[in-house]
């Protein structure tokens, strides 16, 4: 079975290179690939493949994590910058600590208050996906007197992401002040925007795996010792504590842009690149498709799917709406990738084979802030639909086949996944 699973995440990673660019050579041109689940959205659009000779878009169903914010918890903020703070008062800083030591205290006046908001970046990060979305598919959001262009949007309760739903549905009225926008939240559409019942089972054990592993590659002497005197640094409570917050905290700068800041300097190339693999792990076994606990992580995502599919052939039968648009999170945007099986961003990794993980999977790609996935449905005059599916706005190979590639006929796409998720 685990020759089998690695004979698997190997053809999957063959894929994913193509797509991605060597990551530790990425992460050298630029540190913000080292970002983690906190890395800025970046949109993979592809050149867009002519709909076959008589196929029109109709209708787009949506789901995407929130864009870019601060991070979740003020304590991370407070507990990093006491560190610095009590080396300070002990005059224990190096001249890069104290540099540091500065830059952590604008960093963090900046966040307080602020813990798990949208950031503005984030903001513009949903307006920008929903102008892409209205100008690539203007049949979709087209109003006419025999059409109106109706949309339903939906958020969970988390204020990050209603805030999310509200920019990108305030740039489609900007566009076209007719479009009618529907927005709701409630606890009645959390089975399917925020199902997280197994994957919080299986948690504690898939955590704790991703932290032994994490801190059993993390090496903090030449890090403790640039920002904190001989002595100091030899006393210092739970380095590796301190380099995983400092390392998240130079991801989380560029997604408040706007300070100026950056910490990648504090790291070595082979540091930062190690920090990203460790989260990259964490990422997976908590939430991706990983081999010991990823089952747990789609189906989890069977709801989500469901509801996708059960609205579509609702609006296929008797129409009403041009969009359904959900925000949510990234614990529910990449099992549902998983689910569907996204040709090299579902591969199937045993704990064992995770010191190569990066070849195969990486977080940075798969979800950044704002990471979305779209199905675009088309139909002919004869009322064959067809649809269209795109993660990060680039096209999307789904494991069955078609002849339409990147489409695919909506009572194969039905069928196949409908089956796989009642096995």
């Amino acid at each position: 079975m685990k020759f089998k699973l690695l004979l698997i995440s190997l053809f999957a990673g063959i894929f994913s290179l193509a797509a991605q660019t060597d990551i530790r050579e990425a992460i050298k041109a630029n540190p913000d690939i080292a970002g983690s689940i906190y890395s800025s959205y970046h949109c993979d659009a592809t050149a867009e493949e002519p709909a076959p000779k008589g196929y029109k878009p109709f209708y787009i169903s949506h789901y995407g994590r929130h864009g870019s914010r601060w991070h979740s918890r003020d304590s991370l903020y407070v507990v990093t910058l006491k560190y610095f703070e009590d080396a300070a008062a002990a005059d224990a800083l190096t001249d890069l600590g104290r540099d540091v030591y500065g830059r952590m205290k604008v960093l963090y006046a900046d966040a307080a208050g602020r813990a798990g908001q949208l950031s503005p970046k984030g903001v513009a990060e949903h307006r920008g996906i929903a102008e892409r979305m209205y100008r690539n598919y203007p049949e979709v959001f087209a109003s006419s007197p025999k059409r109106r262009c109706r949309i339903e949007a939906r958020s969970t309760l988390v204020p990050r992401c209603l805030m999310s739903m509200t920019s990108f549905c305030e740039r489609l009225k900007e566009l076209d002040p007719s479009i009618e926008i529907n927005r709701e939240i409630g606890k009645r559409y959390l089975p399917f925007m925020f199902s997280v019942k197994n994957m919080n089972a299986v948690r504690p054990a898939s955590q704790a795996d991703a932290d032994r592993w994490i801190d059993g590659h993390i090496r903090t002497d030449r890090f403790i010792s640039s920002l904190f005197k001989a002595d100091y640094a030899a006393s210092l409570r739970n380095p590796k504590f301190l380099m995983r917050n400092m390392y998240r905290m130079s991801c989380i700068t560029q997604d408040v842009d706007y300070l100026g800041l950056s910490f990648h300097d504090l790291f070595t190339e082979e540091e930062l690149f190690s920090l990203w693999s460790g989260y990259n792990v964490q990422s997976y076994l908590t939430y991706g498709p990983s081999a010991k606990y990823g089952d747990a992580m789609m189906a989890d995502a069977a709801a989500l799917l469901k509801h996708i599919i059960g609205d579509a052939d609702e609006v296929i039968a008797s129409g009403g709406r041009a969009a359904f648009l959900r925000f949510g999170h990234d614990v529910n945007v990449v099992p549902l990738v998983s689910l569907l099986g996204v040709e090299g961003k579902c591969a199937r990794v045993t704990n064992d084979n995770l010191e190569n993980l990066h070849e195969y999977w990486c977080d940075t790609y798969i979800t950044p802030m704002a990471t979305n996935v779209q199905f675009v449905f088309y139909r002919n005059k004869s009322g064959e639909v067809i649809v269209k599916v795109l993660h990060n706005e680039g096209v999307c190979r789904l494991p069955f086949d078609t002849d339409i590639f990147p489409y695919y006929r909506w009572d194969d796409f039905r069928k196949y996944y409908m089956m796989k998720m009642s096995e």
